[in-house]
C-alpha cells in the first residue's frame, strides 16, 4: 500500500500518522478555510473544498481513505440529532468516493456515541454500508491516555479493509506522557490575563466552596485544570479532559510554577500527538478550534499501522 486520501483532513492529523508509516498523499478535502490554510502551510497540499460537491469520478484512486467525519451530531455533549442533523449524512459521502475510487482499505474515526445514538441504527446503517462492499471490518473504542496522550479523550476507532483478517492488531497500551512534557517554559503573557474576565476564577471560588476541587498539596507541581462541558466540576491532575472544538480558551488551564494561565495554541496541539514542527497559522481561537477538532496522531497512526499489518500479512 503506497497513498492515502485524507476526508474531513481538518489540519492533518491523518496525515502525519500516514507520512511517518511510509504513505504518499493522493488527495486531501476539507471544507474549513482556515483549516485548508493550515493544512497547506504544514503538507504543502491545499485540499479540495466541499465533499459533498466532489466529483468522485474524477478522483485518483488512494490505497487507504482516512477520515475523521463530523462526530457532533453523534456526541453525548452535543444535541445528538443523530442522521436528522446534516452532518449525520456525511459518512455516506466517503461510501460514495470509495466506491467511485475502488479503495482497498479505509481509516474511520468517530465519537463512541455513535455507536448507541437511535438504539443503534447509525452504526448498523456504518456497519452494513461497509459489510455490504465486501470489506472486513474492526472497531474499538480508544482512549488517548492509553496511547501516550495526558488527555482523557475516547474515540471510536473504525478499521475496513478488502483483504478479510481474523484479528486486527490494536496497539498496546503506552505510559502516558506528563505535564511537564506538555507545557511551555515560557508561554507568552497573553495566556496569564486575569481569569476575572472569563468568570472562571467566580467559578473556581464556588466549585471550591463546595468542595468539588481539593486545594493542591504542591503548588509547584504542574497540573491541568479542566472545567466539565456543564459547569459543574474542575478535574485537576496529570491529565486534561476532551478538548473540543467549541469549547473556548477557559475551559482548559494549566497551573505552572507561576499560577493558573490559559493552555496555549502549541499545548493544545501537543496534547493531539502534533509535533511542535508544526506550523500555527491562525489566532489561538482558530488554533483552539482546529485543535479540538482534530483526530489525535498516534489514534490515526493505530488505524493506519494495523491495516498495513492485515496487507503484509499472510491470507487468514
Amino acid at each position: 500500500m503506497k497513498t492515502f486520501a485524507d476526508l474531513f483532513a481538518g489540519i492533518g492529523g491523518f496525515h502525519y500518522a500516514a507520512r511517518a508509516a511510509g504513505l504518499t498523499l493522493a488527495y486531501a478535502v476539507e471544507h474549513d478555510a482556515a483549516a485548508r490554510k493550515n493544512y497547506r502551510a504544514n503538507h504543502g497540499v491545499c485540499p479540495l473544498g466541499d465533499i459533498t460537491t466532489l466529483d468522485a469520478t474524477a478522483l485518483p484512486r488512494a490505497d487507504i481513505i482516512c477520515a475523521g467525519f463530523p462526530c457532533q451530531p453523534f456526541s453525548y455533549t452535543g444535541a445528538r440529532c443523530g442522521r436528522a442533523d446534516p452532518r449525520g449524512n456525511l459518512f455516506d459521502d466517503i461510501m460514495r468516493i470509495a466506491d467511485a475510487t475502488g479503495a482497498p482499505a479505509l481509516a474511520l474515526e468517530n465519537v463512541p456515541g455513535l455507536l448507541d445514538i437511535d438504539g443503534g441504527a447509525v452504526w448498523r446503517h456504518v456497519l452494513v454500508s461497509l459489510q455490504r462492499r465486501g470489506y472486513t471490518v474492526a472497531h474499538r473504542v480508544v482512549d488517548a491516555r492509553d496511547l501516550g496522550l495526558p488527555q482523557a479523550r475516547r474515540r471510536l476507532l473504525i478499521a475496513a479493509t478488502k483483504k478479510p483478517f481474523d484479528e486486527f492488531l490494536w496497539p498496546q497500551k503506552k505510559p502516558m506522557a506528563s505535564v511537564a512534557d506538555v507545557l511551555e517554559k515560557f508561554p507568552h503573557p497573553r495566556h496569564r490575563r486575569p481569569l476575572v474576565r472569563c468568570g472562571l476564577k467566580r467559578q473556581l471560588v464556588v466549585a471550591a466552596k463546595q468542595k468539588i476541587i481539593a486545594p493542591p498539596a504542591d503548588p509547584s507541581v504542574p497540573q491541568f485544570w479542566s472545567w466539565s462541558y456543564n459547569h459543574d466540576r474542575v478535574t485537576v491532575g496529570d491529565y486534561a479532559l476532551t478538548l473540543r472544538a467549541s469549547s473556548g480558551l477557559f475551559y482548559h488551564q494549566a497551573r505552572d510554577s507561576r499560577g493558573l494561565r490559559n493552555l496555549t495554541p502549541r499545548e493544545r496541539l501537543r496534547l493531539q500527538g502534533f509535533p511542535d514542527a508544526h506550523r500555527i497559522t491562525g489566532t489561538d481561537r482558530a488554533t483552539a478550534r482546529q485543535a479540538g477538532n482534530a483526530i489525535p496522531v498516534p489514534m490515526a497512526a493505530a488505524l493506519i499501522d494495523g491495516i498495513l499489518r492485515v496487507y503484509d500479512s499472510a491470507p487468514p
